[in-house]
């Protein structure tokens, strides 16, 4: 059983879209999805139809997108919006631009089984939607501190997921996956420029988020040992969230770094001279227990009204 698990990475998301297609055309397909962040909301778009086709229509949707589509450019409102939720932008015209393009209502709907991961707001640790509303999980998902306003459902509130759980691996694992692609893409790059407020606090979240992708691997449970996790090598670049302009080149340089990945399995050498085995690299043999509040940190939840 081959599971997905889609990092968050705010306007990197693109990169996921690049992965995607070189996976599917190497006829490497998921038998569960799981996206948290801005991974929540491609995983979304893909459990649809997880086909070559549904992931052209994923890249269009990202090279065709503005930033006024999700963020409202309006000084005025952004203050207002700030006083009273705490947050730059209200969600209104994030919700409709997600409401018109994912093709379906339910998480249940989905033509792959779909898991989203959010941050509970009270007591800050990662839960899991797998029910109800897509769009409200996704809103969830995606509600960035300081940029969007927590997400309520129900009578519960939550913030992105990546701030509790970058990269939920225990959500596949306990999907019952034996196989997970992972496809993180916010990797340490520095910015070019070292006296760049934007790129040092970029680089520096970067930093500090990436050890858990390393540190989650290594915490799975003894009785998983033999579970092959395969990293899908991301591209390192710096992208502001409010540029919409690189998508397209970055799609590609995903979908040629892991074309090329994938292509070592089958035996042909790295440029490097080193050979891949997608098998063994990174497979990792563990041997520690997961403690019991860790094993406790990811509660299934709906992404509906209780009741």
């Amino acid at each position: 059983m081959i599971g997905f698990v889609l990092s968050g990475g705010a306007n990197l998301g693109s990169i996921h879209v690049g992965m995607l297609m070189a996976l599917l055309e190497a006829e490497i397909k998921p038998d569960l999805i799981v996206g948290t962040s801005i991974g929540a909301v491609n995983a979304a778009y893909l459990a649809a139809d997880p086909s070559l086709d549904q992931v052209e229509r994923l890249r269009e949707l990202w090279c065709g997108v503005r930033a006024r589509d999700v963020f409202p450019l309006n000084p005025v409102a952004s203050v207002r919006s700030l006083f009273r939720q705490g947050s730059l932008f209200p969600s209104s015209s994030w919700r409709r631009f997600l409401t018109e393009r994912i093709p379906y209502e339910r998480i249940e709907e989905a033509s792959v089984p779909l898991r989203i991961t959010a941050t509970d707001f009270e007591e800050g640790r990662s839960v899991v939607l797998d029910s109800g509303s897509v769009v409200d999980a996704v809103l969830a998902s995606t509600a960035l501190p300081g940029i969007f306003p927590p997400h309520q459902i129900g009578d519960c509130c939550y913030l992105d997921g990546a701030v509790s759980d970058q990269l939920p691996l225990k959500v596949a694992i306990d999907a019952g996956v034996d196989t997970i692609y992972v496809m993180a893409v916010s990797v340490p790059s520095p910015p070019p420029g070292r006296r760049s407020p934007g790129g040092i606090l970029r680089h520096s979240v970067t930093i500090l988020l990436f050890p858990r992708i390393r540190l989650d691997a290594l915490g799975l449970p003894g009785e998983h040992a033999k579970l092959r996790i395969v990293q899908v090598p991301s591209v390192k670049t710096q992208v502001s969230l409010w540029d919409m302009s690189r998508h397209g080149e970055l799609i590609d340089a995903a979908y040629e770094a892991t074309a090329e990945f994938l292509a070592a399995e089958q035996g042909e050498e790295h440029p490097d001279g080193h050979r891949i085995d997608v098998a063994t690299v990174p497979e990792m043999e563990v041997e520690t227990q997961v403690p019991r509040e860790m094993a406790e940190e990811h509660e299934p939840r709906s992404a509906g009204p209780p009741g």
